[in-house]
């Protein structure tokens, strides 16, 4: 296999040839060192609790492919109990990248209890929360976070990551339920520069706006967000 490693100053895909920097590529050729010992694996053999313990295993390779088998196992049978117990126990890890492994296996085999839930949208870590969010909200038929418990999170959680995921499953509730979110996401000074969170906040709550154009505009006036304050003025607008 060979490859180039090569910076330009202007755009790489210009035409024009003569504005082409040389000066600075390297190409290397990539072969198999003489004593390369390919290593073959098969973790369709192993059992529910190997598959379980090969969540820690330091090549994500494993984990995921350990976590497809078991998701397509769950499908059609049972999990191993102590399968199950390891994943559990490996939620309660100080590794985040390993607590989230078991949580995204626990989800995908439909063995994740509304209580390790909880505690996982009340974690130290924003990433774990907005994790929490997002596979707490992923089915609109079967929310397992309530509209009262996103409105406290779009509140008082001080992460944007978080009420970016918030907004993001917003679309997930019933439109009877998403103005309380979306107002207070709307609250948040902090977020007025932020790259997405306005147009998130706005495309959450835009399917809401025609049937109370009051409170649009209220919520207008208050909203510290110039974008969203400008969408909710252009809506009404143009009704």
């Amino acid at each position: 296999v060979y490859t180039i490693d090569w910076s330009d100053t202007q755009h790489c895909h210009n035409p024009n040839s003569e504005l082409w920097d040389r000066s600075n590529g390297r190409l290397y050729r990539v072969s198999w060192a003489a004593t390369y010992q390919p290593k073959q694996v098969n973790l369709g053999a192993m059992t529910d609790a190997q598959l379980a313990a090969l969540h820690t295993h330091r090549n994500e390779w494993f984990v995921r492919v350990a976590r497809r088998i078991l998701q397509e196992r769950a499908a059609t049978r049972t999990l191993d109990i102590a399968a199950l117990a390891s994943l559990r126990t490996q939620t309660d890890s100080l590794d985040i990248p390993l607590l989230l492994r078991a949580l995204w296996t626990l989800h995908a085999t439909n063995q994740l209890e509304p209580q390790r839930l909880q505690r996982a949208l009340a974690h130290s870590s924003e990433i774990v929360r907005g994790w929490a969010i997002q596979l707490g909200t992923e089915r609109a038929s079967a929310l397992a976070i309530s509209p009262d418990i996103l409105t406290q999170l779009a509140t008082s959680d001080p992460s944007p990551l978080v009420r970016l995921a918030v907004a993001s499953a917003v679309p997930m509730l019933p439109l009877s339920s998403r103005w309380p979110v979306t107002n207070a996401l709307g609250q948040h000074a902090e977020d007025a520069r932020d790259r997405f969170l306005p147009k998130m906040i706005w495309f959450a709550m835009a399917p809401t706006v025609a049937t109370h154009l009051p409170r649009a505009l209220d919520l207008a006036a208050r909203t510290p967000l110039p974008s969203l304050a400008d969408s909710l003025h252009w809506f009404v607008a143009r009704t």
